[in-house]
């Protein structure tokens, strides 16, 4: 199991209901031990990632906690922040429209050529 279920889009919902409830069944079901375990104070031989236990304690998450359960996607976005990051200090020292701030590169190509379209994980 991942740290959260697949999103599930209205059409899935309606057209797979049963299958929809199962699913809903088995982590209400995994909710529910978990809960136990730890009010009893069992250990679980559960392989959770670090990201489920900041989420129990109801901790924000963050890109770091990506990196620790999916570290290529968590990479990714820890290099796109640090582009932001870059946009915003240099935005912040020019006085004029910099044409220096156009010119950022993620992995020797203009963000501009690169066509970003952010989409939900597990659908096109």
């Amino acid at each position: 199991l991942g740290l959260f279920p697949r999103p599930w889009s209205a059409e899935n919902s309606l057209s797979n209901g049963i299958q929809f409830q199962e699913v809903i069944k088995k982590f209400s079901l995994l909710g529910q031990l978990v809960a136990k375990a730890i009010k009893d104070g069992r250990i679980l031989d559960i392989p959770f990632s670090k990201a489920f236990y900041k989420v129990i304690l109801e901790q924000e998450l963050g890109i770091y906690d990506i990196q620790s359960f999916d570290p290529e996607l968590g990479g990714t976005l820890w290099e796109f922040q640090a582009l932001v990051n870059r946009k915003r200090f240099l935005e912040s020292i020019a006085k004029e429209n910099c044409k220096c701030v156009s010119d950022l590169y993620y992995r020797n190509a203009r963000i501009e050529d690169l066509c970003l379209d952010f989409t939900l994980p597990g659908y096109p």
